[in-house]
C-alpha cells in the first residue's frame, strides 16, 4: 500500500462525509465485516428488520485481497470486498454498521465513514478498541463507548443517533445486531473457503 496516496485518499473522503441529525425513520439496518486468512477475504452482510428485531438476510462472499492491514488504513484492505459484496444486493439498508471506525479517526476517515460516502447512506462504526493516542481529539469528538464497543459516526448521521440507534439493538458475542450476525457469517463463510 502506498500509504502517502492512501492518506491524501482519505482526506479527499473525509471531505465528502456529513454528520446530520437522521431526517428519514430507519427500519432496516445492514452490517458488514471481514473475515480473513492470507489473502483469502470473506466479506459478510447482515440485515436486520428493525420493527420485527430479526436477522432477514445473511449473506457473505469470499474473495483474493493483496491489501495488506496497516493501522489507520483499514478501509483500504475492507472496502473493496464489502462493497463488491453490498452492490450485488438488490437494494441497499436504511443504515449501515461497519465493524471498524467512523469519524474517530486521525483523517476523519475510518471503515464506515469510507462505505458511507461510498454508497451515499448513514452509516455508524463500531469498534471493539479505539485507535491510537494519536486520535483522541477525535476520539473525544466523535465516538463514545456503549456496552462493549466504541460507537462513531460515519456518514450522514450524528453521533448522538448512532448512539441511540445502537443502544436500541440486541448484541449478539459482545456486538450490536445484525453486525454480530455479520461477524459470525464471515468467519463462517472463511472456513467454507479453506475447506
Amino acid at each position: 500500500m502506498d500509504v502517502r496516496r492512501a492518506t491524501i485518499a482519505q482526506i479527499a473522503l473525509a471531505s465528502r462525509a456529513r454528520v446530520k441529525i437522521l431526517s428519514r425513520d430507519v427500519m432496516v439496518i445492514g452490517a458488514v465485516d471481514v473475515a480473513y486468512s492470507g489473502s483469502i477475504a470473506a466479506a459478510a452482510y447482515a440485515e436486520l428488520d428493525l420493527r420485527a428485531m430479526r436477522v432477514d438476510r445473511l449473506t457473505a462472499k469470499a474473495s483474493s485481497s493483496n491489501v495488506d492491514y496497516v493501522p489507520g488504513y483499514l478501509a483500504f484492505r475492507e472496502a473493496g470486498p464489502v462493497l463488491d459484496l453490498v452492490r450485488s444486493l438488490p437494494s441497499l439498508p436504511d443504515l449501515m454498521l461497519a465493524n471498524g471506525h467512523g469519524l474517530a479517526h486521525p483523517r476523519l476517515c475510518g471503515l464506515a465513514t469510507h462505505l458511507g460516502v461510498a454508497l451515499g447512506i448513514p452509516t455508524i462504526g463500531v469498534a471493539s478498541e479505539m485507535l491510537g493516542p494519536e486520535a483522541s481529539t477525535y476520539n473525544r469528538l466523535f465516538c463514545r463507548k456503549l456496552r462493549s464497543v466504541y460507537v462513531s459516526p460515519g456518514n450522514l448521521i450524528s453521533l448522538q443517533d448512532s448512539l441511540d440507534i445502537v443502544n436500541r439493538l440486541p448484541f449478539k458475542h459482545g456486538y450490536p445486531e445484525p453486525l454480530g450476525s455479520a461477524h459470525d457469517e464471515s468467519k463462517r463463510a472463511l472456513k467454507a473457503e479453506l475447506r
